[in-house]
């Protein structure tokens, strides 16, 4: 009888081990992950993919380009184009983007015309929630160009 009780306390023990180490190391990680908006990026000078996503319709100063386009944002650079065959049709330095204005349906990047070729870029996508998202990320690039390079 004593063995019976020795083994079903040890198993308590157990499990009360584990289910503590979940609730009160593991857990907290995961959440803490889960709910950070915080983006680290390293400085080895790797460009890091920030944001991918589809945009429908892409207007530079003369040109229009109706398609379903990938859109990445690095760390560094913005590509909006095609992944599978890497076809891009614009790819933009972060230094080269001056403001990032969002309406609801489209985004409205004005660029120097030096370094992106062109002035104004207009894309527009499916649903808004993406359009903020990629304002926000292209904003943010932007401003962090901007920061390192005053430094």
């Amino acid at each position: 009888m004593s063995t019976a009780i020795w083994l079903f306390i040890s198993i308590t023990i157990l499990i009360a081990i584990i289910t503590g180490h979940y609730f009160f190391i593991e857990r907290p990680k995961l959440l803490a992950k889960m709910n950070s908006n915080v983006i680290r990026l390293q400085s080895d000078g790797v460009d890091y993919i920030l944001y991918t996503g589809k945009v429908t319709e892409l207007i530079s100063e003369y040109h229009r380009y109706i398609a379903k386009m990938d859109v990445v944002v690095y760390s560094k650079s913005l590509f909006i184009g095609f992944l599978e065959p890497r076809k891009a049709y614009m790819e933009i330095p972060a230094k080269a983007i001056e403001t990032v204005k969002y309406n609801p349906n489209k985004i409205i990047i004005s660029c120097s015309e030096q370094l992106a070729g062109t002035k104004k870029i207009i894309i527009k996508g499916n649903s808004t929630k993406e359009l903020y998202l990629l304002s926000k990320k292209i904003d943010f690039i932007s401003r962090r160009s901007k920061k390192v390079s005053a430094f």
